[in-house]
């Protein structure tokens, strides 16, 4: 099985290929979700089985013509919990964070507790942290493992017909060795429970 981030708010986990009519997939290289249909073969080639997902997928038909936009329900595609899979694949999760450091009365008493309002606003805090940092993804360790790939690459040749190509590794190589995943190699087991490999 492999998680995939669609983006920040939205993982799915894929396994194997569409093979019924209805089944939910994904692209693994645009990322795109669609429905899949026996009579497109290029879809069942390419595109992989969605059986997890942290948003819902599936349109609940009976809320049709009652509410002005779709009402999107789990079916075929289980639930998949998105502080789980931040705290896989981020090694935290900011809601995790804020249920331990503002608890509420139920944990900590009425004295100690605190309102939803300010775990909300710890939540909100940290995902600001994230979108102004987001752009800033090497740390000094990265650029001394960039510098040591080069400089293993540099012993090669170089070669004409690939630009910017020496033996051993390429620049895409290395810059491509130092960004953040965007997929993983994970295990669910009968309980639900999402563990990397």
């Amino acid at each position: 099985m492999i998680l995939r981030k669609i983006n920040d708010t939205h993982y799915v986990v894929t396994n194997g290929r569409p093979t019924n009519d209805g089944e939910y997939a994904v692209h693994p290289t645009t990322l795109n979700i669609s429905q899949h249909h026996s009579i497109d073969s290029n879809l069942s080639r390419s595109w992989e089985k969605i059986e997890y997902s942290t948003k819902p997928l599936e349109e609940d038909i009976t809320y049709r013509g009652i509410t002005s936009k779709p009402v999107f329900e789990y079916f075929q595609i289980k639930p998949l919990s998105l502080p789980e899979v931040e705290e896989l694949t981020k090694g935290y999760s900011a809601e995790k964070m804020a249920n331990d450091k503002f608890p509420d009365e139920s944990t900590a008493g009425w004295k100690d507790s605190f309102s939803p309002r300010e775990r909300r606003g710890f939540i909100e805090g940290v995902k600001t942290v994230e979108e102004i940092l987001k752009d800033k993804v090497f740390s000094i360790e990265d650029m001394r493992k960039a510098i040591e790939m080069a400089k293993e690459g540099s012993i090669g040749y170089y070669a004409p017909d690939s630009p910017n190509y020496y033996f051993g590794y390429s620049e895409n190589d290395i810059i491509q060795s130092l960004l953040p995943l965007a997929e993983w190699n994970v295990t669910i087991d009968e309980n639900d429970k999402i563990t990397l490999l």
